[in-house]
Order: C-alpha cells, then structure tokens, then sequence
C-alpha cells in the first residue's frame, strides 16, 4: 500500500459554481480547490476547466493556474449560440488524467431560444439495482442488501416494493428509507432466483444470483469510537474460507490489519476510530493467496468544522435601490468563496456538493449523488444512518486491489504540470535525422503586453524544453533552431502539441437532467419560464464587435496613428517614427534608412557596416565577443548586434542585419529610431525596429535562417464578478447571484449587497466555505430572512 501511495498520489478537486441553471451569453462564475490527501495541493500548478455538452463534446476550454494554496477561480461564458441542454463542467490537472475517475465535474443545465421547440418528453421509467453487503449473495448465509431506485432522469424515487422468489412467493417487503435507498435482509438458497416488484408495475427488477460459496459480513458503524467486523462463512468449501485477512486503508494508508480464523472462533474484530483521519475507510477480506473475497466502505466523521457567523446589520434605501449589509465574524481560513443567492432561486442549503462532502466523500464515490451537501449537515444518528446506505450502493474509485498486490503502478501518460512549456524536437529539414548538438531561440510577445526571451538546449535526442511560462491569453511565439556550429542548412523544429490546444471529446457527460421547468410551479420554475422573455431579445440584438474606431477632434498624423497601431506601448513607442510610404516604394531598404535617419551611416552595398555616428567614438558592446555568424553580427546580453553596434528589430523581434537586408520597402508599414531610448533595452548604440505591413510576411535570411511564428494559448483571465446594474428603471426579472467573491479575505468584516426595490428577495442563501495550508475547513450554508426596514 504505500509503495502504491508513492507511486500514485491522487490529486482531488472540489469545484464550485454559482449555480446550476443559466442562460445563453451568461457568465458561469465557479472556484475550485486542489487537494491532496485532504491537504492543499502542492504537485500541478496548472488546472484546467471544460464545458461538455450530454454528448461529450468539449464547448469550451480554458486554463489556469493555481495559487499556493491549490485554488483558482474564474468564469466561463457560456456561447449565445448554443443549444439548450444538460451539460458539465469538469475541472482537472494534467496529472489526474491518469486517474480520470477522479475528474471533479458538476451538472448544469443552459437555457437558449431553440428549449421552447425542443422535444423534452421522455418516457417514464424506473430502474433498481441491488448491492449486497460485501458484495455477493452466498447460498444459505443471511445478508443484507442495499437498494436505490431511479426515475428516467437519474434522479431518486421513493418505492414500496416485494421481494419474491421465482415462484411469485413473497420473501419480504422493499421500502426506500431515504433517496430511493433502501435496505433489507434476507436468506437466499440453493437453486432460487429472486426479483423484486413495486407496486403499481408490473416490471420484474432481478437480484444477482447467490454464489455456492463464499462469506457473508456484516458491519456496524454505529458506535462512537468503533466499527464492529463480523463475518460468517457456509459449509461449501469452507476449509479455503478458514484463514482470512481483515484490513482497512484511508487516504491510501493501511491503518488495521488483522488475521481472522473461524475454525479458532476468531470471526469478528473491531476497528477503532480514535485517531483516524475523517473520510472514507475501505475494509477489505483477503484470502491468503491475495485474492478479494468481500469488501466494504464505512465513514469515518472525525471531522471538524469552523463556522463563522453572518448576521444582517443594516438595511439602506437610496433611489430605488436597497443596500443591505451583513457583518462576519470569526473568519480564519486563508482561501475562502462567498456566494449570496436569492434564496427562491437556489436549492436549498446542504444539498449542493460541498468542500467538506467533497473532501472526505463524493471524490473517492463513483456515480452520481443526489444532495450530497445532505450528508455532512450535521452528525445526527439518523444522517450517519443515511450515509452508510449510501456507501452500500456507491462503488469505490481510488484503487483495484488487484493493481496493488501485484504492484502493478497505472500506466502514466500525463505529466505532473508545475507551469505552462513548449517542448518539441529539432531534425535536419527534410530528414528525420536529429541534431543533437544545437539550440532553438524564441521570442514569446503575448497579448498581454509579456515579452520573454529564452534559448533551449537540445538534448541527445534532439529535444527541447522552454519552462516556467507564464502570460495570459494568447501568444506569438517566434522561434529558430540551429545546431552549435551555426552550419549553413534549414534545421525543421517540430512541437510537440500543448494539452489546451487538444481533446475536443470527453466521456464525461451530465448523468442527471436538470431540465425542471415542466410539471412544476415553484417560484424558481417560474422564473424560468418569465426569464424567456427576455432571452430572445438577448439572444436576437447579441453580435460580436471585431472593431470599433474612435475618432477624437484632434487629428494625428500618419506616423502617429502608425506608431499607436504597430508599435507596443513602451519603450519601441518612443523615439522617432518615420513613414515609407512618403517616399517611392523601390527603393533599397539601406538608401532610405540613411537618408531618413540623421546621423546613421551606411559604409558599403552588399552587407554593408551601418552605425549611428554620435556612438562611434564608443567602444561597441561585446567586440571581444566572438562573432555569432559569418555577417559580423554579435549577442551581447542576449541581444543581437551588428558589426557597428546598431541592433535592428523587425516587427518587434530582435533580427541579424541580412533579415532587414531582404526587405522591399512597399512591404514596410513603420520605421522606429531608437537612439538615447534604446538604453531601456540594454543598447547604448541605438536600435532600429521595422514594421512589415499587416499580413506581409518579412524577407527571409540568407540560407531561410529566420525565426518562425507558432501561436500558443496561456493561463485564461479572471475578472472579478460584477451583478447586472441595480437601477429602478431595470427590468423587473429577478437575479439568482447576488453576489460572489471567490477570494474573500478574513478582513473582510462586512459585505453590501444591492438589490432593486422591485425585485427584492425575500430570502437570501449564504454559502460561505474555505481552507487554511493545514487543511483546516470553514462552512457555513444558512438563509437569512431579510429585514427591509
């Protein structure tokens, strides 16, 4: 066990959203936390979130990256033009794609102008399952046995039902205590078959067959401080059922063991919780030769809580709209999320998945779970009792006990992600022939202004690795490879694909329809209903704008409007701009630079030496350096210069002269003169950056050694949450969120929620949950009856 621990640490996440049913071009505001054997996570940095429409196909991606405390937290935008439905979202590392049972995902269901034609009937339906304790029937031996009914959605169904065997005679009744849950006790014998019927159908529901031989246990998890084991074994082949092994693992840690022997009326054990971490507990039968005879799930609730306090401390009207204020008190935890919700909108508290039934239940729980935040409400006899049922009917995720035994490790294909890289491979062009001596050079300017410089080293196999990238949106990355030598050949680098530029399938899909506007007249069935009114004048005006221009009264000349649209805010904005276009388009790229430029001088044709006179006198940087190429050019500092000092940019992107030399000057929209300026880019003898015009390809160097461009998608931006404008003259539909701050600061004594006077709520539910670096969890969920004084 914990060489299989060591080898498979299991990454959890806990995912948040702010609610569950939402509207086309609407914000899906959600957090999520990253843990690992209920700490927070200190593996991925990376994670990454997906909406996935009931046939699994993946809508939207993004990325992002977590804090040291494992947590992010964003927003995703839910398309104008897509189709009403039940869809997921699911939130993952890298690294947990080795274990895909464990991907967090939460059903949603997205409203659109097509839901009023679409066809929701579906046909009425009820389905049963059976879960024996331990998991099998055994001939002659009294058991226990689990059941859950289900209506067509998914969703539970209270029954009463029959238990007969393949006679019709009745064996004993069916009754759902809680959740389409139910539990009965029987005796199954040799050669009978049994089936279950509710009432009111006529559908047989069949039980497994009962096995010849085996064990048949029985667990008490209703005391405090224990859990009684006990198991009994039938006359079948009983000497190989003699000597059993009794353990129990949490968190992937053996925490009992224990050798069981019925011939010396060692039949029974009991397994103290003192001590134990809170969470599920796996008790497992071996025989002796390794294999699993029975198994079974228990809960563990040594589990504790803080829960600050929220109040109500004001309520202000001003023009129409209602300020109300709450204060908080006694709160701790470092990464917490506040959500306010109009209670009449929302489910009700402790039913939505939590950070506390999501630490220590759900994440280990295959299927899905109705009203999982139910469980961890309290601790009361009755609640306990629920639990335990529901872990009878939920099967267990976190490892095969085959798989462990026999050491065999899950076969890893994903990487554990600490920050965003470019990996890829260099190989002779046109051969599969690698060059194992050499580099690749990039340059990354992404859309949020972040410019990188970064030179890889090739490895034996001719591979390559640029790390700890960090930018936003978008980014161009430039790149170019050559071998040490700087031989004269095209060297092809190929990239290996970046994981949120991939999968566009997912088998995770909604397992539950939340479509509940039908056959319903609860005040939230009603707002979803009104809420169409306004969806197709939403719907109908929304149009993306791809460009809008501002004209002022001061009117810029051309080399300044050119400045503004080429050159990056900063340094290359400075300096002297010049416009070819003022000039004929054919002539030499050199005769204008020296005729334009002041002070420049341009000694020669071919190649020829170009330096600013004022720096002549200086020493040029790094000419001890020794030359990076046959042309005289040298780095220095990581920049290139030319034989007279002169570093020449093209479109931003440091270059050797030979590139500029390539260049036609129609192609040419701009020409920046760096002078004093360029000392912000470590030059002190002047720089020229040239812009080709948009959509020309700049000439290319002698022997095609250039840099390339490859477009690579970075960490998606998170803009905090902002409600709809809160005036009397709005609408008079109401607003599920109220409000949600994902990152709420324990110095964050009071929050003000505005409301408008014609909408205001009633009611409005407080969901407030958070963890410290140790683990330690906040959760409050109330509902506060508003006072409008």
């Amino acid at each position: 066990m914990k060489k299989w621990d060591q080898e498979n640490p299991q990454e959890k996440i806990f995912l948040q959203t702010d609610r569950s049913h939402y509207f086309a071009a609407e914000k899906i505001w959600f957090k999520l936390w990253a843990f690992i054997d209920q700490q927070p996570a200190f593996l991925s940095r990376i994670v990454y979130t997906d909406l996935i429409n009931d046939s699994g196909r993946v809508i939207l991606k993004q990325m992002y990256e977590l804090d040291s405390m494992g947590t992010s937290a964003g927003y995703m935008e839910i398309p104008v033009d897509i189709k009403s439905g039940n869809f997921s979202i699911r939130s993952y590392t890298l690294w947990m794609l080795n274990y895909p049972t464990f991907l967090a995902s939460e059903p949603i269901y997205i409203y659109n102008i097509d839901y009023k034609t679409k066809n929701n009937t579906a046909k009425p339906a009820l389905y049963m399952q059976f879960f024996p304790e331990g998991g099998k029937l055994i001939e002659g031996l009294s058991a226990r046995v689990a059941f859950k009914a289900v209506n067509e959605k998914g969703l539970p169904v209270s029954i009463n039902a029959k238990l007969n065997d393949q006679t019709g005679k009745t064996i004993t009744t069916l009754t759902t205590e809680h959740d389409g849950m139910g539990l009965f006790e029987f005796i199954p014998t040799a050669s009978t078959s049994y089936h279950a019927v509710i009432e009111g159908i006529s559908q047989k529901f069949n039980l497994p067959a009962a096995e010849k031989e085996g064990i048949s246990i029985r667990i008490d998890n209703s005391k405090p401080s224990r859990i009684f084991v006990s198991a009994e074994r039938n006359e079948t082949n009983k000497d190989f059922y003699n000597r059993l092994y009794l353990s129990a693992t949490l968190n992937g840690k053996l925490v009992f063991l224990n050798e069981l022997n019925f011939d010396e009326g060692l039949s029974a054990a009991a397994i103290s919780k003192k001590n134990l971490p809170p969470g599920i507990l796996h008790i497992t039968f071996f025989h002796p030769n390794g294999s699993v005879v029975a198994e079974r799930l228990a809960f563990i609730d040594n589990y504790t809580v803080a829960q600050p306090s929220i109040v109500q401390t004001n309520s202000k009207e001003q023009n129409g709209i209602t300020y109300l204020t709450f204060r908080i008190d006694s709160l701790s935890t470092v990464s917490n999320s506040l959500l306010c919700s109009d209670a009449s909108l929302v489910s009700p508290i402790f039913t939505n998945n939590n950070l506390v039934s999501s630490l220590f239940l759900t994440s280990d729980l295959k299927g899905s779970i109705n009203n999982p935040g139910y469980y961890v409400e309290d601790k009361s006899i009755v609640r306990l009792k629920h639990l335990d049922l529901l872990l009878m009917t939920h099967g267990w995720k976190r490892y095969n006990w085959k798989d462990v035994i026999t050491s065999n490790s899950t076969t890893l294909k994903f990487p554990v992600e600490t920050s965003i890289n470019i990996k890829g491979k260099v190989t002779k062009s046109d051969r599969s022939e690698i060059i194992k001596d050499g580099k690749v050079s990039f340059i990354i300017k992404a859309e949020d202004s972040t410019t990188m410089l970064s030179d890889a080293t090739l490895t034996d196999k001719g591979e390559f690795i640029v790390d700890k990238i960090k930018f936003f949106k978008k980014a161009d990355v430039y790149y170019q490879g050559t071998n040490s030598k700087k031989e004269k050949y095209v060297v092809d680098v190929t990239f290996y694909p970046s994981y949120i530029d991939t999968l566009s399938h997912s088998s995770v899909v909604s397992p539950i329809d939340l479509d509940t506007t039908k056959n319903s007249e609860s005040t939230f069935s009603n707002y979803l209903k009104s809420s169409f009114t306004h969806l197709d004048s939403t719907v109908s005006n929304y149009k993306n704008l791809k460009e809008i221009i501002i004209q002022g009264k001061r009117k810029l000349a051309r080399k300044d409007s050119l400045n503004i649209v080429y050159a990056s805010p900063g340094i290359f904005q400075s300096g002297l701009s010049l416009d070819p276009s003022e000039r004929q388009s054919n002539q030499n790229i050199w005769y204008y630079l020296q005729s334009q430029v002041p002070g420049l001088r341009v000694e020669g044709t071919f190649n020829p030496n170009v330096y600013f006179s004022r720096y002549s006198d200086l020493q040029i940087p790094g000419s001890e350096e020794p030359l990076a190429d046959a042309f005289g050019n040298r780095e220095v500092n990581g920049v290139l210069l030319n034989r007279g000092g002169v570093a020449f940019y093209l479109n931003e992107i440091n270059v050797p002269q030979e590139v500029v030399e390539t260049l036609v000057l129609s192609d040419v929209a701009l020409v920046k003169v760096l002078r004093t300026e360029a000392a912000a880019l470590g030059i002190p003898t002047g720089a020229i950056a040239i812009y080709t015009k948009k959509g020309v390809n700049a000439g290319k160097a002698i022997y095609e050694k250039d840099f390339s461009n490859l477009k690579v998608t970075g960490y998606t931006v998170n803009n905090s949450f902002y409600a709809l404008p809160v005036t009397s003259q709005i609408s008079t539909s109401p607003q599920p969120t109220l409000l949600w701050n994902a990152n709420i600061s324990p110095k964050d004594k009071s929050i003000v929620i505005a409301v408008n006077q014609k909408t205001k709520p009633k009611a409005i539910r407080f969901t407030l949950q958070g963890v410290d670096i140790d683990g330690n969890l906040n959760l409050v969920e109330k509902i506060i009856e508003i006072n409008y004084k």
